[in-house]
């Protein structure tokens, strides 16, 4: 009974190493608020095609938000810059992010 529990432990500290190690996907909740600060930030919007990962203690996110399509490259960068400022908030300074623009389809 003692080498069953032993092994049991042993096992669920593995997975939990290996998850790590092969940057496993984040959790619901911390998808929900990557994708809530996103929006939060004035001029992105429709965050898309994200991939936020878990890797140690750190959050790696990789994502996409709509801007005006009339704005000029400059401008464009201060959003994205501004988005990956609010998840850094957000999610603490061991977050990487890297955010891209793409222009809004037009209405």
């Amino acid at each position: 009974a003692v080498a069953v529990l032993i092994v049991s432990v042993a096992l669920a500290i593995i997975r939990r190493s290996v998850c790590e190690l092969l940057e496993s996907s984040a959790d619901a909740e911390t998808i929900a608020q990557v994708r809530e600060a996103m929006t939060e930030v004035a001029g992105a919007s429709n965050p898309h095609d994200l991939r936020v990962r878990r890797i140690g203690r750190a959050v790696a996110i990789d994502a996409h938000v709509e801007v005006d399509p009339t704005l000029d490259v400059v401008a464009a960068h201060h959003i994205a810059a501004a988005v990956r400022a609010r998840l850094v908030a957000r999610l603490g300074p061991a977050t990487m992010a890297t955010i891209h623009v793409d222009p809004s389809p037009a209405v």
